[in-house]
């Protein structure tokens, strides 16, 4: 059989009912049930033996005590924590707006006695880490520190500038600083020509003004039979940071220099600025 829900109670039983105060243990008065004994042996006797019938507050006041419990779980209720209770895995409290798991029998009537969740982590674990999941206030500190980086991620890209020239062999180019430059990345590809009978070498330094060199070279050699040319255009690239402090307004100079008997047709520098 497959276990229905059962329709929601609208309120605990004999909520408005008369009730008697259910007590502990059993009382002087006859016929009266306690928690310990539950209804006692007069309320089994006949009458005429002197037996006692149970009393309709006794029914109301345990019923509605049972029904509270069942009342509150029905509405999504979890048990605060209690340092008179005892506690068995895997039971759930609630305590100083966390929830907290037992994984190890404590309390009050428990050999190991009363352990406290927020201090006790043998006994207790708080969700997090029972699911093995960040607590919101560690997802908070990280989210911050991601929109740090990203932050300063985008101010640098904000700050940063940039230039670019394609130069002939032996050109050269200026431009002036828009910020004060802390930083320069420069980028160059060189194309050289194609190369003649054979074997050949070249090289080509890209010369930033003040700063530094970035230098490119390349060699082709001849093959084949009977003299036959199996030659190319070899393009060769260099990238390099530079750590400087050049103040805004600054001229800075771009030139090359190429040696070697193969030549340079022309080449590409990129310069990022930050």
């Amino acid at each position: 059989m497959i276990p229905m829900q059962p329709d929601f109670m609208e309120q605990p039983f004999a909520n408005q009912g008369a009730r008697n105060t259910i007590p502990n243990v059993a009382t002087d008065e006859i016929g009266r049930a306690s928690l310990k004994e539950g209804f006692p042996i007069q309320t089994e006797m006949t009458l005429e033996e002197g037996g006692l019938p149970p009393q309709r507050k006794d029914f109301n006041a345990i019923l509605n005590w049972l029904s509270t419990f069942a009342f509150y779980q029905q509405s999504g209720g979890i048990f605060r924590y209690s340092a008179s209770n005892s506690y068995t895995p895997p039971a759930m409290v609630w305590l100083d707006d966390m929830l907290w798991f037992c994984v190890k029998e404590n309390g009050a009537s428990s050999k190991n006695g009363v352990k406290n969740p927020e201090s006790e982590k043998e006994y207790w674990k708080s969700l997090p880490e029972y699911l093995n999941i960040y607590q919101k206030s560690t997802l908070d500190d990280l989210i911050k520190q991601m929109q740090e980086k990203v932050n300063a991620a985008i101010a640098s890209l904000s700050s940063a500038s940039s230039f670019s020239v394609n130069l002939s062999a032996g050109g050269s180019a200026s431009f002036v600083a828009s910020l004060n430059v802390k930083k320069i990345s420069c980028i160059a590809n060189t194309n050289f020509v194609k190369a003649p009978d054979g074997g050949c070498a070249g090289t080509n330094i890209v010369q930033i003004q003040n700063v530094g060199n970035i230098t490119m070279s390349a060699s082709v050699t001849k093959s084949g039979s009977r003299g036959h040319y199996w030659g190319y255009e070899p393009t060769k690239s260099a990238a390099s940071d530079f750590n400087v402090n050049i103040a805004k307004g600054t001229t800075i100079s771009i030139t090359t220099q190429s040696s070697g008997n193969l030549g340079v047709a022309s080449t590409s520098v990129l310069l990022v600025l930050s």
